[in-house]
Order: structure tokens, then C-alpha cells, then sequence
């Protein structure tokens, strides 16, 4: 493996900030937090990894910039916002994540385990979201140093194992890895009108129409951005 100086993710790390990062700082919404669950975080990290161990390469995605596998689909999405995902034959093998699909009473659509080589980067994207569709992203790390971060913005997080975390992925967010390990999350989406309620304070308090024109206005600058910025490689297929 070359040196991490050598990698997307030092890249990433060493570039100075950009005008939609400044931009939403100013400004300085609470953009990701914890999730208040009651269910066994450590059960589902276990079967997870049991389920890695258990997959056969040919059914992992191999999109990483070294060409080890980046994704293991438990449930794709439905076609249609809002609606039930198609499970896959892993998600029986993940009781425990059932068990927290159950709690949290919404409607579960994608379900992946992402995987993020040392040194990689999943530059800068957005994941469109309706406004108040009460849908929500909810990442659960199964393996994660602290130098593996995620950037919502102006917001630098790293989500150790043992929590489940909700971040806000409809502003320009990228992930970087700058460990020697891999980096590991499952992440899935959920759609429900109570769900909000296990959310921080800090981060409902910015569910308001001002947030969303600031969100919106966000993307546009980083549009701007995006068409003028050199592409920095590494970027994989499963979102972060």
C-alpha cells in the first residue's frame, strides 16, 4: 500500500475549504448527532460482521480506488420514495437489525454495508431529499478509526462503533478515510412521521423552511463548485 500521502483521502484532507463549506458555517445548522435507540447496536454489529466473513466476493460491489470490495446490499430501494425496500437474502441473516426496523416503526427502504478502503475518499455529493418527507439516514459503523471522517459541509464527524447516527445528506457531505483499516458502516433509509422525535434537539430545530433554502442554496454553490474542481479519483458507488 503507497503512504497515505499518497491517497484520495490525503488529498481530500489537505484541500483548503471551499465556498459552500464557508457558506453554510456562516450560518452553522447542526447538521448530524446521535439516534436515541433502544435496541442492541452491538448484536447487529456482530451479525454484520459474521454476514462480511460469510459473503462470497462475487457478491460484493469492488468499487474502492484499489479495487477491494466497497458494498454489500442488504435491501435495494424501492422505485418509489417512501416505500418498502426489496430485501436480499442477507437480511435474514441480520436479526438484530430487524429487531431495531421493528422499533423504530417507519418504512425501511435501502440497506447497505459500505465499505471504505484506507486512503479512500467519497468526494464531495448530495442525496436528494423531499422537503418534510420525514425520511431519514441513519449510519450504524461497524469498523471505524477516529481518522475516518465524514464532512457534512462545515461539520467534521467521526461516528465510533457502538451508536447509531442520523446526519444530514441532502447538504454536500464527502467521506475520507485516512487510517490504515477499513472503514465500515451500515447505513439504510427510513421513512416515518415519529422518527424525528429520536433525533437531537439541536438537529430538529433546523428541520424549517429557512434550513431548507439554506440547504438548497448549498448545492447550488457546490454545483458552481463541482464544474469548475478537478475530480480527485478514488470516489466509490455506495453512498455515505
Amino acid at each position: 500500500m503507497p503512504g497515505l500521502h499518497d491517497t484520495p483521502a490525503a488529498t481530500a484532507a489537505a484541500a483548503p475549504e471551499t465556498r459552500f463549506q464557508a457558506f453554510v458555517r456562516a450560518a452553522s445548522p447542526a447538521l448530524s448527532g446521535p439516534v436515541r435507540v433502544d435496541a442492541d447496536l452491538a448484536a447487529i454489529v456482530e451479525q454484520a460482521l459474521a454476514l462480511i466473513d460469510q459473503t462470497p466476493d462475487p457478491e460484493r460491489q469492488h468499487d474502492c480506488w484499489d479495487g477491494s470490495w466497497s458494498s454489500i446490499w442488504v435491501s435495494f430501494p424501492s422505485n418509489e420514495p417512501g416505500q418498502p425496500g426489496q430485501p436480499c437474502p442477507a437480511l435474514s441473516r441480520l436479526p438484530a437489525l430487524s429487531a431495531l426496523f421493528e422499533e423504530l416503526r417507519g418504512t425501511v427502504g435501502a440497506v447497505v454495508i459500505a465499505r471504505l478502503a484506507p486512503g479512500d475518499l467519497l468526494d464531495w455529493h448530495y442525496d436528494p431529499v423531499p422537503p418534510s418527507s420525514f425520511s431519514y439516514r441513519f449510519h450504524l459503523p461497524i469498523r471505524s478509526r477516529p481518522e475516518a471522517v465524514t464532512d457534512f459541509c462545515h461539520e467534521r464527524v467521526h461516528w465510533p462503533v457502538g451508536g447509531l447516527y442520523y446526519g444530514e445528506y441532502g447538504f454536500p457531505h464527502r467521506v475520507f478515510n485516512l487510517s490504515t483499516e477499513e472503514r465500515i458502516h451500515l447505513y439504510f433509509d427510513v421513512t416515518g412521521p415519529e422518527i424525528a422525535e429520536r433525533l437531537p434537539d439541536a438537529v430538529r430545530a433546523g428541520f424549517t423552511p429557512e434550513n431548507e433554502r439554506l440547504k438548497q442554496e448549498a448545492v447550488n454553490e457546490w454545483l458552481r463548485w463541482r464544474t469548475a474542481a478537478p475530480d480527485p479519483g478514488g470516489t466509490v458507488s455506495a453512498a455515505g
